[in-house]
């Protein structure tokens, strides 16, 4: 295992994943609770998941765009 580049770009991407289904799955159960304490079965369900779903996909695209800053850092060394 000399190059852990693929090994380190699997994790980061399981990583990502799983916190874009876990945010999904806490806000959608979060709107069936709600759901089921004012009876208004499945309007909270629905907001849930959309607002789980976005967060969710927010936080991937930040993700991403981080990575990629990571990898275009200008030289800052002075000219000689």
């Amino acid at each position: 295992m000399s190059d852990p580049g693929p090994l380190r770009g699997a994790a980061s991407a399981a990583a990502q994943v799983t916190q874009l289904a876990v945010g999904v799955v806490l806000a959608s159960w979060a709107g069936a609770w709600i759901d089921s304490r004012l009876e208004t079965a499945p309007l909270f369900l629905f907001l849930g998941l959309l607002c789980g779903a976005g967060a969710g996909f927010y936080k991937l695209y930040r993700m991403l765009i981080t990575d990629d800053d990571d990898d275009t850092t200008p030289d800052t060394t002075p000219p000689t």
